[in-house]
């Protein structure tokens, strides 16, 4: 093998690897905020049951949950950003974008320490 393949293969493996490494935490931050609502009683279904689905789904229920979850947050009087995050998710870069906003939202919503006793801020 040349040089220049083993080097395509090095970036191609440390790319995968930094997306698949991407995608567990995703899928860790999405159980326990989950878990945080569920532990509240603002949601019912269990965490480990979103996760399955969103892995089943190949991250199609995924985008339902944060449909959910911004409807969750926009009753403790957060902003709406249902269709920000659904734009985003069509575009595909809202695998990386909202999370962010969600996360984003939770923090100002926990500032405001509207939710500090409904989510573990």
């Amino acid at each position: 093998m040349h040089l220049r393949n083993r080097f395509k293969m090095f970036l191609l493996i440390a790319i995968l690897g930094q997306a698949s490494l991407a995608g567990v935490y995703l899928l860790y931050w999405v159980g326990s905020i989950q878990s945080s609502l569920v532990k509240k009683n603002l949601s019912k279904t269990p965490s480990f049951l979103i996760i399955t689905l969103t892995v089943f789904t190949l991250g199609i229920y995924g985008i339902i949950w944060q449909w959910k979850l911004c409807s969750i947050l926009k009753t403790l009087n957060g902003e709406d950003k249902r269709i920000c995050t659904l734009i985003l998710n069509l575009l595909i870069i809202g695998l990386i974008f909202s999370p962010l906003i969600i996360q984003g939202q939770i923090n100002r919503i926990c500032e405001n320490n509207q939710l500090s006793n409904k989510i573990n801020c």
